[in-house]
């Protein structure tokens, strides 16, 4: 098992969409990507195996996303600017779209080839999505990463079966992992999925694996694997139509249904609930299970967990005319699973921490003493706090933990000077001059660009990978 950057990937994307225009949307991306493809082709040349890149797979996501897509890259380049409307005009787009992105590099020998994905997709095979997120556990990541990888994968290779499709990536987020998850039988790659969630080492590591254990006084063995997981669930969706201009696309026809269940989520808009009742009673014919709930969401709506539902929303808000449109914001499918009663638990595990702390009154009076800007004072201050705030966060630490020693060194740089000066001033006791503010205070600015910088591309990329 091997990580190959070199080797075609995937790009993951999820969107919301702009007030429902799932077409135009769709067809402002594929539109983009092909262009990119051309480009490429151009530059580069053409060869067989270039023909299933950038030639995305659309999705219809449940949940708070709407719109997923699965792109074969040539390589590592994230095209974020493709998935905003405003990048392309020529569909008349309006509204606010949020993306979120998942890319990084496949392993290579492991999971389904991408183009016969591609291939069964296409030929309407696997008609369900499930992206699958993984967050290893941090006792564990430490110190013991590659063989954690190579087991895990090991694991995969030999449990999921020929009937499921799926690709890993190494991704660039604070998940370590993400599996791709392609089938015919959403129950069947569900199932999986919990085996997967409850793995504990002992279920993947081999006699003579050595695994170190200086952050955890646990028997590995009886340990959990993840630490977090987290899954979206999607269906394909396929266009009739040649002409990319005015492609509309479709929920596939005829996939199993018979197991899901789903309940619904509204989002009214504020004064039109009296017409959203009267609009869902129309387009539904429900009577009692209408219900209005706190929150967000205004309405919730559960018909015996009637997962044709879905299909009736989204064909309804497609319509040009639909008067649903007219009254609500979103609206949020759930998925219903039983669990799966075979599942056997490990035995629960400590909470890991890292013990990173800084005094930030102290550090706060250090600034003073130097005479600093208030308006700097406050800047640096924020640094320390803003850092201890992801970094004590379980899942985003992973992407924060090599600014940890450029954290400590402004610490050390303001205790440093502090002592000088306060060392000078009691040799020759004067007060600190202009000049020295001036040059502590360029210092510092200096610092507080850096970690801005540093911070700000850390967090958007663990985000939206922008």
């Amino acid at each position: 098992m091997n990580l190959n950057p070199s080797s075609a990937s995937l790009l993951i994307s999820l969107s919301t969409h702009p007030n429902f225009q799932i077409d135009e949307y769709l067809n402002s991306v594929i539109s983009n990507l092909k262009s990119i493809k051309e480009t490429r082709q151009n530059t580069y040349g053409i060869s067989d195996k270039f023909e299933m890149y950038f030639e995305p797979l659309a999705y219809v996501i449940l949940g708070y996303w709407d719109i997923g897509l699965l792109t074969v890259s040539d390589d590592s380049e994230i095209i974020t600017k493709i998935l905003q409307p405003e990048f392309n005009d020529n569909y008349n787009l309006h509204g606010l779209v949020s993306t979120k992105l998942y890319s990084g590099i496949s392993f290579e020998g492991i999971g389904t080839d991408l183009s016969e994905i591609r291939e069964e997709s296409i030929n309407k095979k696997n008609p369900f999505l499930v992206i699958l997120n993984l967050k290893l556990s941090t006792k564990w990541l430490l110190k013991n990463a590659e063989v954690l990888y190579i087991r895990f994968m090991e694991y995969l290779k030999e449990n999921i079966k020929d009937d499921i499709s799926y690709f890993p990536i190494q991704t660039y987020n604070a998940y370590e992992i993400s599996i791709v998850f392609l089938g015919s039988d959403l129950t069947k790659i569900v199932d999986n999925i919990f085996n997967i969630r409850e793995l504990n080492l002992g279920r993947i590591l081999k006699n003579g694996d050595c695994i170190n254990q200086e952050f955890s006084t646990l028997d590995p063995k009886d340990s959990h694997l993840f630490i977090d997981t987290h899954s979206y669930f999607g269906i394909r969706l396929i266009s009739k139509d040649s002409d990319l201009s005015r492609k509309t696309w479709e929920v596939i026809e005829n996939f199993n249904n018979n197991n899901l269940k789903a309940v619904y989520e509204i989002e009214a808009k504020p004064g039109h609930s009296n017409n959203l009742e009267e609009t869902l009673r129309d387009i539904i014919a429900l009577e009692n299970f209408i219900k209005f709930q706190a929150g967000q969401y205004d309405f919730f709506i559960n018909n015996n967990y009637d997962f044709r539902l879905f299909i009736t929303f989204f064909n309804e808000l497609k319509k040009e005319d639909s008067k649903l449109k007219d009254h609500i914001r979103n609206l949020k499918t759930n998925l219903i699973f039983d669990y799966p009663k075979q599942i056997k638990s490990s035995h629960g595990d400590e909470e890991f921490k890292f013990e990173i702390s800084f005094n930030l009154t102290e550090i706060n009076d250090s600034l003073k003493a130097l005479k600093v800007s208030k308006s700097l004072r406050n800047q640096i201050v924020k640094i320390f706090y803003s850092f201890e705030n992801s970094f004590s966060n379980k899942i985003t630490w992973v992407v924060f933990i090599d600014l940890y020693y450029f954290v400590k060194s402004l610490q050390n740089y303001i205790f440093k000077v502090k002592h000088k000066i306060e060392k000078s001033l009691s040799i020759k006791d004067k007060f600190v001059s202009n000049e020295t503010v001036l040059k502590i205070e360029k210092n510092l600015g200096t610092y507080v660009s850096i970690f801005m910088d540093a911070y700000y591309l850390r967090y958007v990329n663990d985000r939206n990978l922008e």
